[in-house]
């Protein structure tokens, strides 16, 4: 008897660790952005930005198809959603999920 008890509590506590956090944002919802910064060159379908904030620094961020490059220019603050990771390079590069421009104060 006692052994059967101690395997279902074997049983129930790895069951109870394998389980998902419900508050995770999948890669379909915005959630909190990723890079805030200020565009210092356009290039294509590229945007260079400079992330003093977060002390990211320059990253070329790629921007898909779907998003329209004529909202944006030189000088704008914008925040992005990142689809990915930041690759490591100099600079930085990443994929735009989403991109706002931050309204002037």
């Amino acid at each position: 008897m006692r052994k059967l008890i101690w395997m279902l509590l074997v049983v129930l506590l790895i069951s109870t660790g394998c389980q998902t956090n419900g508050d995770q944002t999948g890669s379909d919802e915005k959630g909190a952005f990723d890079l805030k910064g200020v565009i210092t060159e356009i290039n294509g379908n590229q945007i260079l930005m400079d992330d003093k904030a977060n002390k990211v620094g320059l990253v070329w961020v790629t921007v898909k198809d779907e998003i329209s490059m004529e909202a944006y220019q030189v000088g704008q603050e914008i925040v992005v959603w990142i689809e990915g990771g930041i690759r490591e390079s100099h600079p930085a590069q990443a994929d735009a999920l989403h991109i706002e421009i931050v309204s002037p104060e």
